[in-house]
């Protein structure tokens, strides 16, 4: 029974956002639960991300001219990251998205990127600036001294390609710091 399956995952993870941030492991523990539902429940937070992202794209174009703007789409991308992922949004130069590119899948708290695959993408959506993003999944949105030089050797990088770098966002659970 679905409904008697629905309330035992409630009860063992404590909320909704708890059975999400399950692993698939854990909740097949759970009486009723196979490989396919886990599967399905562990994926459902990328797929809300995707569906909100294609809404808001639905029949226009994305423009992002404020901060709010920026995390506001930033978060979609982060629904269902465990570990530390950087992703690089490409605008035009009036501000509308022409690429996003995924540079980077880490561990829990560190992710690679390198400058080669920043111009890279850059070069291949046509940049003209860019906004860098990237999660904290032990949800302290400060930004770390690796986080810093990074963002330096971002600006300075494509700054020789007369690329801005137009801000670094850092996606928590709860917030986001830029």
């Amino acid at each position: 029974n679905t409904n008697e399956i629905a309330h035992e995952l409630l009860r063992s993870f404590g909320s909704l956002g708890g059975v999400l941030r399950a692993s698939k492991e854990e909740l097949m523990l759970i009486k009723g639960v196979g490989a396919a539902m886990a599967d399905f429940i562990t994926w459902l937070p990328s797929y809300v991300g995707l569906i909100e992202r294609a809404m808001t794209e639905k029949n226009k174009r994305i423009r992002i001219k404020t901060e709010q703007d920026a995390i506001e789409y930033t978060r979609t991308l982060f629904y269902d990251k465990s570990v530390e992922n950087v992703y690089m949004i490409s605008l035009s130069a009036s501000g509308y998205v022409c690429g996003v590119s995924k540079l980077s899948a880490g561990i829990r708290n560190s992710a690679d990127v390198t400058m080669h695959k920043i111009v890279g993408a850059a070069i291949r959506h046509g940049a003209y600036e860019i906004i860098l993003a990237h999660n904290h999944p032990s949800n302290d949105p400060s930004p770390s001294l690796e986080d810093i030089k990074m963002t330096k050797m971002v600006r300075d990088g494509l700054a020789a390609l007369r690329i801005r770098l137009k801000m670094h966002i850092i996606v928590t659970e709860g917030q986001c710091e830029i």
